[in-house]
């Protein structure tokens, strides 16, 4: 972790205590948090993962500009908590999945807990369709992966991820998208066919996220995640994989101590409120 001074004056500079970054953060540990406490009744494994995982080990919380929350589940416990958190989380809290908010259009290995009474805008926010857009923390599918070279899994996970995409989600009409309607339904059956041969031929010690999702995919050696230890993150101890280094090492290289230049310290949304009751519109001024 870095050195308490160097940690104050992050602080002072990006997310002070009421500041409306530093809301933000807070509603997002109130997410995590509820999610912890049904892991935990439910006996399910989860690990703090990418910038949250690094904003653990390096800050003790958030890395100060961050606005999200990445958590990693293994498969059967992915599916067990979002078939048992929606009659267990708390008033104010939505499992949103591709199931629960179909116009939300979810994809593969991921689902959120989102904050009623918030509101997170991103780049890829469609406001064409509703759904639920409030705070939220990423929970990830972690599934089990051959122990193939990471350029074989890249390249893998770009051509079933581009293919599952374009039938997946709405696509304007046109020449070229008809002929890739009738092109990437079957490349998305080859290279799925091809993967579980390799599934079969090579053993599987290593997790990453599904193929589906076109992300910052990571094969982690199994021994490196499981069993998950624990590690402060603001003042709550939640769970990490067992080696948090190795994890931090293969999604960031051996330097991820080190502060990004400041042109890189970015936020992920474009907008965020802590608070809707707190907004207003021209109407409300206008009465």
């Amino acid at each position: 972790m870095m050195d308490a001074e160097q940690q104050e004056e992050l602080r002072r500079r990006y997310n002070p205590e009421g500041s409306p970054k530093r809301e933000v953060q807070h509603r997002l540990v109130e997410i995590l948090v509820e999610f912890d406490r049904i892991c935990r009744a439910e006996g399910l494994t989860y690990f703090l993962d990418y910038g949250t995982l690094l904003g653990a080990y390096r800050h003790g919380g958030f890395i100060p500009w961050d606005d999200d929350v990445d958590v990693s589940m293994p498969s059967a416990d992915y599916r067990r908590f979002q078939q048992v958190a929606p009659a267990m989380l708390g008033e104010g809290f939505f499992l949103q999945t591709r199931l629960s908010d179909k116009e939300a259009r979810m994809g593969h290995g991921l689902m959120k807990i989102r904050r009623d009474g918030t509101l997170s805008i991103n780049r890829a926010s469609d406001f064409h369709v509703t759904y639920h857009r409030g705070i939220s923390i990423d929970i990830f599918e972690s599934v089990a992966t051959p122990a193939v070279s990471r350029k074989f899994f890249h390249w893998m996970n770009r051509r079933v991820s581009k293919s599952f995409g374009f039938f997946a989600y709405p696509k304007p009409m046109s020449f070229l998208n008809v002929v890739r309607s009738m092109v990437f339904p079957m490349e998305y059956v080859l290279m799925k066919g091809l993967w579980a041969l390799v599934g079969a031929l090579v053993p599987k010690d290593r997790e990453a996220g599904t193929l589906e999702r076109n992300d910052t995919k990571v094969p982690t050696p199994t021994a490196d995640l499981y069993p998950t230890d624990t590690l402060e993150f603001e003042g709550h101890t939640l769970c990490v994989p067992r080696n948090v280094e190795a994890r931090l090492n293969s999604i960031y290289g051996r330097d991820f101590m080190t502060l990004p230049p400041e042109g890189q310290r970015k936020m992920h949304a474009v907008f965020m409120c802590s608070d809707t009751s707190q907004c207003y519109t021209n109407n409300d001024v206008q009465r």
